[in-house]
């Protein structure tokens, strides 16, 4: 990396002969050395100046290149704003408006692979190109300040200073009571009267065309008004006043307007029912009159048929029919209907789901013991601690869904159940 080493210096270029005009450039100088720290005689560089504003990491408002050649003392000197732009305008830089930063970037090779960079901000405002704002302004000066724009004195005009400086110094009439002034003249009955602003002048009342009434009118609410000072009929228990006429079994009916008559009903298509066929229930209405079977006792119907021993079995569907217990069975089995999570007990028995219940298998089952389960599908079996062997290779020793409804039969022998 080469370095640079600045001396630098920025001056306001004026005419030495008159003001009039303000040049608009600044004068740079600066001492270039190598990576070695000679100083670099009689050479070509390549420079780009920018202007930032704010920050040394700013913005950058003004960009120009130059190429310049050291003098023998390795010293270039420029002036910004005469180089060839990259961006921006020179001229219209506002130096009142911020603080600014020069940058610049430095190949001492004379191209544009800039590898020396330095930013240095201006201390002082450039006074010559800030008074040259000064040549462009003509009549007066408009404010801007949000603040004043805000504030009453915004709102203060020449009249306002005129009306201070002739500000009353003593008491006009040498009365400090009636500070209020009514303005002179006026006549009898007339009304003080403002326009809004300031001004207030004796007028006549204006007509009021709206019926005046007295204390005593507006206390017997007059008929003029549409009070009512006595009774109309003569009975104040009938205030709610029915419309004459009508026919026997006519209802009445308004339109929402307040206006009412008397109609017939409205003709209903729906089946009327006295109250001693509501009662009875009605057949037409399917509803039971009678006991079909002539019984009270017997409301679960099981199907007719069926054979000595056998067992009634569900598909879970809503469809039973009476069956041969398994093969082998013991002629002393119990049938077990599970409604609910249920624990079968160490006999033989039937157990039928008629749900997702969960069949816990006995604790402590006996040796050789039989048990049938129908089932539907989801219903849990649990071994409740023992193992199921559902085949030589496929044991079941935790709660398992069962799939579809079906029927299984298991024994249990040697200390384990095995699916038969």
């Amino acid at each position: 990396m080469k370095n640079l080493y600045l001396l630098t210096s920025f001056l306001m270029l004026f005419s030495s002969i008159t003001f009039a005009q303000t040049p608009e450039k600044l004068s740079y100088q600066a001492i270039i050395r190598n990576s070695s720290d000679q100083i670099l005689v009689s050479q070509p560089v390549g420079i780009q100046i920018s202007i930032l504003q704010t920050s040394a990491t700013g913005t950058a408002i003004y960009v120009e290149t130059q190429t310049p050649s050291t003098n023998e003392n390795g010293l270039i000197s420029i002036e910004i704003g005469n180089g060839n732009i990259v961006s921006g305008t020179f001229s219209t830089i506002d130096w009142s408006n911020d603080t600014y930063f020069v940058k610049t970037e430095i190949d001492p090779e004379g191209g544009s692979s800039y590898t020396i960079t330095g930013t240095s901000q201006l201390l002082s405002v450039p006074y010559a190109l800030h008074a040259k704002t000064a040549e462009s302004i003509k009549g007066g000066i408009t404010e801007t300040d949000p603040t004043f724009a805000s504030s009453p004195a915004n709102s203060i005009s020449n009249t306002d200073i005129t009306n201070w400086n002739n500000k009353l110094s003593a008491e006009v009439d040498g009365s400090v009571t009636n500070e209020i002034e009514l303005p002179t003249g006026g006549n009898d009955g007339q009304v003080l009267k403002t326009d809004g602003a300031g001004n207030y002048a004796w007028v006549d009342q204006t007509t009021d065309t709206n019926t005046q009434l007295t204390e005593t009118q507006v206390d017997a609410f007059v008929a003029n008004n549409g009070y009512l000072t006595a009774e109309v009929d003569g009975s104040v228990t009938n205030e709610i006043e029915l419309p004459t006429g009508g026919n026997d079994g006519q209802v009445l009916k308004t339109d929402g307007s307040g206006n009412y008559a008397w109609v017939d009903q409205t003709t209903d298509t729906n089946t009327q029912l006295t109250e001693t066929q509501v009662d009875a229930y009605v057949a037409n209405n399917g509803y039971l009159t009678a006991e079909v079977d002539g019984s009270v006792t017997n409301e679960i119907e099981l199907p007719t048929g069926g054979n000595d021993g056998q067992v009634l079995k569900t598909d879970g569907a809503g469809n039973y029919a009476w069956i041969d217990l398994p093969s082998g069975g013991s002629p002393s089995w119990i049938v077990t209907i599970v409604n609910s999570d249920t624990t079968l007990t160490n006999e033989n028995q039937i157990a039928s789901a008629s749900g997702t219940s969960t069949i816990s298998l006995p604790a402590s089952p006996t040796e050789g013991q039989n048990i049938c389960i129908h089932h539907v599908n989801g219903t849990v079996l649990n071994p409740n601690g023992k193992t199921l062997q559902a085949n030589p290779s496929f044991d079941i020793t935790t709660p398992t869904s069962l799939t579809g409804a079906g029927t299984i039969h298991i024994i249990y022998a040697n200390g384990k159940w095995y699916l038969l």
